[in-house]
């Protein structure tokens, strides 16, 4: 048995000498104000595996369809990404994006409760007592100079940079 990770195979099985590493806003901060550094540990100690493997690194806040909050239990899709603080109550649980809902993309399109939460991200709009995008970029601020500060400056240069939000759609701004 070995103690391998995907890192010390990847380069050689794929030719990759890059990986986009997702990270999760709902990982790094599950509830207001609470920042999990032992999340952030284990992010870190993925990243020096990569390093290890001289492999450049792209962090990436991942999130589809915003939060898993916004999904029933049983949903053929679910979302990912924002923690259940950053999802208005009445939003909590009630996706619905038609009678056929084929795709993923069917969610950004037509789901009221998607479109509903992203508005509230994009407007900065109060949810639960915070200020959405402010709570985010607070978080992202204190997580991404956690994860330097956990680096050497040479382990540093192989982070070619850090993506603040995975496939930004606009929830319709107009107003759902």
């Amino acid at each position: 048995i070995t103690n391998l990770t995907a890192f010390d195979t990847m380069g050689e099985r794929v030719g990759s000498n890059a990986v986009r590493f997702v990270i999760s806003w709902e990982g790094a901060n599950p509830t207001i104000g609470t920042i999990d550094y032992s999340y952030l540990d284990a992010i870190v100690a993925q990243v020096k595996a990569a390093i290890k493997n001289r492999m450049y690194v792209i962090l990436d806040y991942h999130q589809d369809l915003y939060s898993r909050y916004l999904f029933k239990a049983n949903s053929w899709h679910h979302g990912n990404g924002a923690p259940k603080y950053a999802v208005r109550p009445n939003l909590l649980g009630a996706e619905y994006c038609g009678w056929i809902c084929a795709s993923w993309a069917q969610h950004q399109q037509t789901d009221a409760a998607v479109r509903g939460a992203m508005n509230d991200f994009w407007f900065n709009n109060t949810v639960n007592g915070v200020k959405v995008q402010d709570a985010f970029l607070s978080q992202a601020q204190t997580s991404m100079a956690y994860v330097k500060s956990k680096l050497t400056a040479d382990e540093w240069n192989y982070v070619l940079g850090v993506d603040p939000w995975n496939e930004p759609f606009d929830g319709g701004m107009g107003g759902v």
